[in-house]
């Protein structure tokens, strides 16, 4: 994971880096799963999406992470959540 991505200044609830970095390389994991993309490629979607939504890239993370996979409550804010399923529905999926 490159280092922008881990050293993200979050605003989310994790208070220690090395959950900052779980919660990244998870997400990661997902779209490059979910998707068939690079690890570099996932990296960018997460920074991309961040900016886009105004989050940091943590925030995301726990979205992609908790809130769609897992849909357990998070401390992420409802409108994210719906900012990333509709980014989402965006990206081609190449494992029908």
């Amino acid at each position: 994971m490159s280092q922008r991505v881990a050293t993200a200044t979050p605003t989310c609830d994790h208070a220690q880096p090395a959950a900052h970095r779980a919660v990244l390389h998870q997400a990661v994991g997902v779209l490059m799963d979910w998707y068939d993309i690079s690890p570099e490629t996932a990296q960018d979607l997460v920074r991309t999406w961040a900016t886009h939504c105004g989050a940091s890239a943590c925030q995301v993370a726990e979205g992609l992470v908790h809130g769609i996979c897992l849909g357990k409550p998070t401390t992420c804010q409802d409108t994210l959540l719906r900012q990333l399923e509709q980014l989402l529905r965006h990206l081609p999926a190449l494992n029908p």
